[in-house]
């Protein structure tokens, strides 16, 4: 007990000083720091380079989280609600900035605590589905992770996201080893908040209750309870905000309607005209989407395949510098064969919470490959999370083979 609360306290302490020498070196000697895209609502004074670079195009965020402070409304607009896109992020930056002030390292501590404690649930999960060496080695590779590094001293929704998703898998966990109401609670709750956190995420929530009915098949009657209260829980937990849009626009809305993620990137320049076309013939980008999408169907399964192309075989995005270059296709050439390794492998072992991840990962591809995929590849950290598990697996069975073959 007292060794595995120091690998905790260890990981923790690693995870958490390398994110806040990576803060200061991002902050005061990045010169390839990219600056943001629209002034953010941040005080700006002598250090306004650094607070450029801290921000990025991530201002939208913190607008709403200024709004939040000002007026006690979650909109973009001052003085006016609801925002459209998912609000938990903003909420959080927002409760941050009331507790420790309007700067910038009021989102920098809380962000690289967290970061931290997601690379303790990554152990934590790593051992309660594979072993122990394969949970320190899974927290090693997202401490070290230069591209979980650098999104948790951003102004992004990936840190706050992680740690969301890995609280609901360890909830899951506990679920298969104890089905009590009070871990159907939780998971319900957790899951109306990672939706609140990531739209994306409702592409997820079929593949739970499809996972709940696979593993307690023959215990149906535990499985109706916990799927019922997990259910009720995500209707209760989500519907509030439900309830704001639908006064607010007025229709019942599960999703932000403001933009279609479609619209913004992997079009040819022959398209910009047929796409600003669509937008301005339809107020709602879904229903724009949908249209299109019957009108143009061979167009638009080649940017579909496009699509999946540059989510599972592309290392970069382009554009990008000669060291994210480098930096990123040592991540991908290593981890993700070692992770593809570990899932093959556990889906064969037939892991019942491995099988969830396979699925979370399986609704992330298909829903980014279906709608959009942003130029830096962001989108597939989500994914990235779970197959830096996986790695840790994969590697694992590497050793053991290349040991047996020794011996």
């Amino acid at each position: 007990m007292a060794n595995g609360r120091r690998i905790l306290i260890f990981i923790f302490l690693i995870s958490f000083a390398i994110r806040l020498i990576a803060a200061i070196v991002y902050l005061n000697f990045d010169s390839q720091t990219p600056s943001m895209d629209r002034q953010p609502f941040l005080p700006f004074g002598e250090d306004s380079n650094n607070i450029r670079k801290v921000v990025g195009d991530r201002d939208g965020y913190n607008t709403v989280a200024q709004n939040i402070l000002a007026y006690g409304k979650i909109g973009r607009v001052p003085g006016r609600g609801p925002s459209v896109p998912p609000p938990l992020y903003p909420i959080f930056l927002a409760i941050c900035y009331s507790v420790f002030g309007y700067n910038i390292f009021a989102f920098f501590i809380p962000h690289i605590i967290l970061a931290s404690i997601n690379s303790i649930f990554i152990l934590r999960l790593g051992q309660q589905v594979f072993s122990n060496r394969v949970g320190i080695m899974a927290s090693i590779f997202y401490a070290f992770n230069p591209h979980f590094i650098i999104s948790s001293i951003q102004l992004y929704s990936e840190t706050l996201y992680f740690f969301l998703i890995l609280s609901l898998f360890l909830l899951c966990q506990k679920l298969l080893l104890k089905s009590t109401p009070k871990y159907a609670i939780s998971i319900g709750i957790f899951m109306a908040l990672a939706a609140l956190c990531r739209s994306a995420f409702f592409a997820f929530i079929p593949f739970i209750f499809i996972w709940l009915i696979i593993v307690f098949y023959h215990e149906r009657r535990k499985m109706l309870i916990s799927a019922s209260i997990i259910f009720c829980l995500f209707l209760l937990v989500y519907g509030t905000w439900i309830i704001g849009n639908y006064k607010a626009f007025p229709r019942i809305l599960f999703f932000e309607i403001s933009r279609s993620v479609w619209w913004e990137t992997n079009w040819l320049p022959s398209d910009i005209n047929k796409v600003t076309e669509y937008r301005n013939k339809y107020k709602d980008g879904y229903t724009a989407f949908i249209n299109w999408v019957k009108e143009n169907p061979k167009q638009y399964f080649r940017l579909c395949t496009r699509r999946l192309k540059t989510f599972l075989f592309k290392p970069y995005a382009d554009g990008v510098s000669f060291r994210h270059k480098v930096v990123s296709s040592l991540i991908f050439f290593t981890i993700y064969p070692l992770g593809y390794l570990g899932i093959a492998k556990a889906f064969r072992e037939r892991k019942r919470i491995a099988t969830l991840t396979l699925l979370f990962i399986s609704s992330t591809i298909i829903l980014h490959v279906l709608t959009s995929i942003e130029g830096e590849l962001r989108y597939r950290l989500p994914v990235e999370l779970f197959i830096t598990m996986f790695a840790a697996y994969g590697l694992s069975i590497a050793l053991n083979f290349f040991s047996f073959q020794t011996n």
